[in-house]
Protein backbone atom coordinates (compact mmCIF):
# COMPACT_ATOMS: atom_id res chain seq x y z
CA UNK A 1 0.00 0.00 0.00
CA UNK A 2 2.44 2.06 1.24
CA UNK A 3 4.33 1.63 -2.45
CA UNK A 4 0.77 2.57 -4.29
CA UNK A 5 0.69 5.90 -2.65
CA UNK A 6 4.66 7.08 -3.24
CA UNK A 7 3.60 5.87 -6.73
CA UNK A 8 0.63 8.32 -7.07
CA UNK A 9 2.54 11.28 -4.97
CA UNK A 10 5.03 11.04 -8.16
CA UNK A 11 3.25 10.78 -11.09
CA UNK A 12 0.94 14.10 -9.71
CA UNK A 13 4.48 15.44 -9.15
CA UNK A 14 5.61 14.85 -12.60
CA UNK A 15 2.14 15.41 -13.95
CA UNK A 16 2.33 19.12 -12.18
CA UNK A 17 5.78 19.66 -12.72
CA UNK A 18 4.92 19.18 -16.78
CA UNK A 19 2.41 21.67 -16.33
CA UNK A 20 4.18 24.39 -14.97
CA UNK A 21 7.47 23.43 -17.46
CA UNK A 22 4.75 24.40 -20.17
CA UNK A 23 3.68 27.41 -18.73
CA UNK A 24 6.97 28.48 -18.60
CA UNK A 25 6.37 29.48 -14.80
CA UNK A 26 9.95 27.24 -13.76
CA UNK A 27 11.30 30.76 -15.61
CA UNK A 28 9.88 33.04 -12.33
CA UNK A 29 11.19 30.56 -9.82
CA UNK A 30 14.78 31.07 -8.72
CA UNK A 31 15.32 27.90 -7.32
CA UNK A 32 14.00 26.08 -9.99
CA UNK A 33 16.03 27.75 -12.85
CA UNK A 34 19.54 27.35 -10.11
CA UNK A 35 18.00 23.73 -10.08
CA UNK A 36 17.41 22.98 -13.88
CA UNK A 37 20.73 24.50 -14.95
CA UNK A 38 22.57 22.20 -12.54
CA UNK A 39 21.21 19.60 -13.61
CA UNK A 40 21.85 20.51 -17.27
CA UNK A 41 25.86 21.19 -16.26
CA UNK A 42 25.85 17.61 -14.46
CA UNK A 43 24.31 16.15 -18.02
CA UNK A 44 26.67 17.86 -20.09
CA UNK A 45 29.67 17.35 -18.05
CA UNK A 46 28.88 13.44 -18.14
CA UNK A 47 28.26 13.61 -21.70
CA UNK A 48 30.84 12.62 -24.71
CA UNK A 49 31.58 15.78 -26.96
CA UNK A 50 32.92 15.35 -30.70
CA UNK A 51 34.57 18.26 -32.93
CA UNK A 52 32.86 18.23 -36.18
CA UNK A 53 34.20 19.99 -39.28
CA UNK A 54 31.53 20.25 -41.37
CA UNK A 55 31.16 22.40 -44.61
CA UNK A 56 27.90 23.55 -45.32
CA UNK A 57 26.64 22.50 -48.97
CA UNK A 58 28.89 19.46 -48.35
CA UNK A 59 28.87 17.85 -45.09
CA UNK A 60 25.34 19.85 -43.65
CA UNK A 61 22.92 21.77 -45.34
CA UNK A 62 19.76 23.86 -43.93
CA UNK A 63 17.34 22.16 -46.07
CA UNK A 64 18.13 18.92 -43.76
CA UNK A 65 15.21 17.84 -41.73
CA UNK A 66 14.90 18.02 -37.94
CA UNK A 67 13.84 14.30 -36.68
CA UNK A 68 13.01 15.91 -33.98
CA UNK A 69 10.54 18.16 -35.03
CA UNK A 70 9.37 15.83 -37.76
CA UNK A 71 8.38 13.41 -34.82
CA UNK A 72 6.39 16.62 -32.88
CA UNK A 73 4.63 18.60 -35.28
CA UNK A 74 2.94 15.30 -36.92
CA UNK A 75 1.06 15.84 -32.74
CA UNK A 76 0.09 19.24 -33.11
CA UNK A 77 -3.35 18.85 -34.06
CA UNK A 78 -3.66 17.08 -30.92
CA UNK A 79 -4.27 20.63 -28.73
CA UNK A 80 -3.73 18.63 -25.20
CA UNK A 81 -0.76 16.32 -26.29
CA UNK A 82 1.81 17.35 -23.35
CA UNK A 83 4.97 16.12 -25.43
CA UNK A 84 3.87 19.02 -28.05
CA UNK A 85 3.68 21.47 -25.63
CA UNK A 86 6.89 20.11 -23.89
CA UNK A 87 8.76 20.32 -27.55
CA UNK A 88 6.65 23.68 -28.09
CA UNK A 89 8.26 25.26 -24.54
CA UNK A 90 12.00 23.44 -25.24
CA UNK A 91 12.28 24.50 -28.91
CA UNK A 92 11.19 27.89 -27.75
CA UNK A 93 10.39 31.28 -29.85
CA UNK A 94 13.41 30.98 -32.12
CA UNK A 95 13.10 28.09 -33.79
CA UNK A 96 10.68 28.31 -36.88
CA UNK A 97 8.10 25.44 -36.04
CA UNK A 98 6.29 25.60 -39.33
CA UNK A 99 8.79 23.66 -40.98
CA UNK A 100 10.21 20.62 -40.21
CA UNK A 101 13.78 21.92 -41.24
CA UNK A 102 16.86 22.63 -39.61
CA UNK A 103 16.65 25.94 -37.91
CA UNK A 104 19.04 28.58 -39.51
CA UNK A 105 20.98 31.13 -36.75
CA UNK A 106 22.33 33.98 -37.93
CA UNK A 107 25.70 34.85 -36.09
Amino acid sequence: MHNRRRKKEFFYKCKLWNEQFIAGKYKEDEDMMKFLFDYQMDEMQASNYYMLDLKEGEDFSFDEIDAKKVANLTRKDKEHDISYKMFIEMYGKYSDLKTPKVDYQMK
